[in-house]
């Protein structure tokens, strides 16, 4: 499949060790999308239909493909990034940092 990547998009996944073949799946069948404010959306795998593909396409390329997340352009259907483990929020920007909190009761 001839998807297009963007130059930021093409460094990131040399720089993160993610393989076509990953992105390539997680465009033909990802099942979430979430829209993001400025025009663009995040395509990604559910758990369960990860573990559909796992007999179909095999347990390594999939295991690539479950915490990929591919940030597309609305406009032009570019992939302009990815990330790996995010948590986008609808309607954001960019995703959620998980803060650790300052004080717990429990570690007293």
């Amino acid at each position: 499949m001839n998807i297009q990547l963007s130059r930021h998009a093409i460094e990131r996944m040399n720089r993160r060790g993610v393989l076509s073949e990953a992105i390539d799946v997680v465009c033909l069948y990802a099942d979430r999308v979430t829209n993001l404010n400025n025009g663009a959306y995040v395509l990604s795998l559910s758990a369960g239909l990860a573990q559909e593909l796992r007999g179909v396409l095999g347990n390594a390329l999939i295991s690539r493909c479950e915490n990929l997340q591919l940030v597309v352009d609305g406009a032009s259907t570019k992939v302009i990034t990815f990330t790996k483990n995010a948590t986008f929020r609808q309607g954001s920007y960019r995703p959620l940092r998980r803060r650790r909190p300052l004080y717990d009761p429990r570690w007293a």
